[in-house]
């Protein structure tokens, strides 16, 4: 991707070098700026020419997450850079807490940011090195990932679902699902393995009443699960079964039958997530959403 950019002179120092990369998504650091330089300054004239530059973007896989597909997402990454730097005040491809949240506010005026994307732009999320300070290459990388799944997130996210993955079948599922490599999955890619897995048939619900009393019974359990393992000890299972008669989710014949033991059928004081939803499922749990 070069993107829409006219120059009127035929060569660009140092300084218009960082200034152009900026304006294309990506702040050079000093150390950048001077390999860049190294690289296509051959001939030490203090000014490289336009061509040699698009040459030098094109060919360096460090922007390859920048290469959009279409003149259109190129001017949309144009416009979200430029909002970017109108609040970097000192220009130093980093933005404080209150520049990061003006940022978003502006990406929501202008609807490049919807309602959900604008909640999920958590600061301290992206700012990795908890200095109170975002990299400006960071952020353009997060927001150009916004609406795609991670690895940790698709463990949590089937969780929500009524489903823990083990270390093994995350491997296997990133394995048929990221096929690009790229470290993320999209919500099609992940919709899709879900609705034809074998795996996850006995949570598929045949109606919606059915599918949001499973995701509160899935985040109930979550919630007990204080060290996220998919398994509840017999504490955690007792507190998880009070909650969902508090809830009437359980009434107190089903309240009764919840037996730990039965259920624990390694026998090593740890419930399974996975069985449990299962065995919810055959006590007649969600069945009460068909009445």
């Amino acid at each position: 991707m070069i993107l829409v950019f006219r120059l009127t002179v035929r060569s660009i120092s140092r300084d218009e070098l960082r200034s152009l990369c900026y304006d294309l998504g990506y702040y050079l650091s000093d150390d950048e700026l001077a390999w860049a330089w190294t690289i296509m300054d051959k001939d030490g004239s203090g000014m490289i020419d336009y061509n040699e530059f698009a040459e030098w973007w094109k060919t360096s896989s460090r922007f390859e997450h920048l290469k959009m597909p279409n003149e259109k997402e190129a001017i949309l990454l144009s416009r979200v850079a430029e909002i970017c730097r109108s609040h970097d005040t000192h220009n130093t491809g980093t933005l404080d807490r209150a520049q990061f949240t003006s940022v978003c506010q502006t990406l929501t005026q202008e609807e490049i940011l919807n309602a959900n994307e604008h909640q999920a732009c958590n600061f301290d999320e992206i700012d990795r090195g908890h200095d109170g300070r975002i990299n400006f290459n960071e952020l353009i990388a997060w927001f150009k990932n916004v609406g795609s799944i991670s690895r940790d997130e698709l463990r949590s996210l089937c969780y929500d679902l009524g489903y823990y993955l083990s270390d093994d079948e995350l491997a296997w599922a990133w394995t048929i699902m990221d096929k690009d490599g790229s470290g993320m999955i999209d919500y099609n890619e992940f919709a899709e393995w879900w609705k034809t897995s074998s795996r996850f048939e006995h949570l598929k619900m045949p109606n919606e009443k059915e599918a949001n009393l499973l995701s509160r019974v899935a985040e109930i359990c979550r919630s007990h699960d204080t060290h996220n393992t998919g398994t509840l000890d017999r504490a955690q299972f007792t507190s998880v079964c009070q909650a969902l008669t508090q809830e009437d989710i359980l009434n107190a014949n089903e309240h009764q039958a919840c037996n730990f033991d039965e259920i624990d059928r390694g026998h090593d004081g740890r419930i399974n997530f996975n069985e449990l939803i299962a065995w919810f499922k055959n006590v007649g749990l969600f069945d009460m959403c068909q009445q």
